[in-house]
């Protein structure tokens, strides 16, 4: 039976990265975000060329809306085979607790943004802080979207749960959460308008594709690999093995480090900020050398078009 990957990248800025973390940026300028976005879409795109992979990019779109070189940079990203994918308008963290209103504006004033940048909405979305439930799964398909990827870990569930007790009426870290519902999906399912995380009983265009998690708990992503040796990064991928098709998140930070200049002091507190760039790239390429020696590539949006 044939196994698939997908890569996915969350393009987290330094301003996003400051406001989880509760950290001004005063004088963050729009050059410094313009060129992390430059620096981290070329180093990705130049990685993932080398393995002949195509990701999607979920984007912010109230950055992009701010930067015609950040616009001009998509659209040179989708011409070179990408997608970009939706994120929001301003990444608030707990989408699925706004009010109805709040979440419409956040899904259609983006969805504005994007046609007007690329031309089209996205098809696929990721909730900043995975932050989903049937409300949002529901508002995302009458949005015109496609898919979501905001199927949660339950390890993180619990996780972003605690952190949200601990730090109420301190200023260390917004966290959002929302219902989880990865740790007993391991395939792409058309969700339940009545609860997303049955499988609807009429067909919808529109389809939840879980994240997977190796040992039914760790979650299986980027982020955490960095963590790993190389060694156990590839055993973590074959515990991944029951999930056919795995969708393997990365964030855009992963692609910079304190080395560069549009890296704000402030926002250090990132456990891999002061990773070398030299040693992520690294880790990232051994990472998409067992992904694609292991597996065949499944790109959702060229999929859902055949489908």
């Amino acid at each position: 039976m044939s196994r698939y990957f997908t890569v996915h990248v969350d393009v987290d800025s330094p301003v996003i990265l400051a406001d989880f973390y509760q950290k001004n940026l005063p004088d963050y300028q729009l050059e410094q975000l313009e060129e992390f976005y430059e620096s981290t879409f070329t180093r990705a795109m130049s990685i993932f060329k080398a393995y002949n992979v195509k990701a999607t990019f979920f984007c912010v779109a109230s950055e992009i809306d701010k930067s015609p070189k950040i616009q001009a940079l998509l659209r040179r990203v989708e011409e070179e085979g990408h997608y970009i994918g939706h994120h929001t308008l301003n990444h608030p963290f707990g989408l699925n607790e706004l009010d109805q209103t709040t979440i419409e504006k956040e899904l259609g004033e983006a969805n504005d943004i994007f046609k007007r940048v690329i031309g089209k909405i996205p098809m696929g979305f990721r909730s900043p802080g995975y932050a989903t439930d049937t409300n949002v799964v529901n508002t995302l398909e009458k949005m015109g979207l496609r898919y979501d990827s905001s199927a949660g870990w339950p390890l993180f569930h619990v996780i972003f749960k605690f952190l949200r007790s601990r730090n109420k009426g301190k200023s260390t870290m917004k966290v959002g959460f929302g219902e989880t519902n990865s740790g007993f999906r391991t395939k792409a399912y058309e969700p339940s308008i009545d609860n997303w995380k049955k499988t609807s009983a009429s067909r919808r265009k529109f389809t939840e594709y879980p994240l997977p998690a190796s040992f039914w708990l760790i979650p299986c992503y980027g982020n955490l690999h960095l963590y790993f040796s190389p060694f156990l990064v590839k055993l973590l991928l074959w515990f991944t093995k029951r999930h056919r098709h795995l969708i393997y998140l990365m964030h855009s930070i992963e692609f910079a480090s304190i080395e560069d200049t549009f890296i704000p002091e402030q926002i250090t507190v990132h456990p891999h900020v002061k990773v070398s760039n030299e040693v992520k790239q690294n880790k990232i390429r051994q990472t998409l050398n067992v992904l694609t020696g292991s597996r065949k590539q499944y790109i959702i949006e060229e999929e859902l078009v055949k489908a």
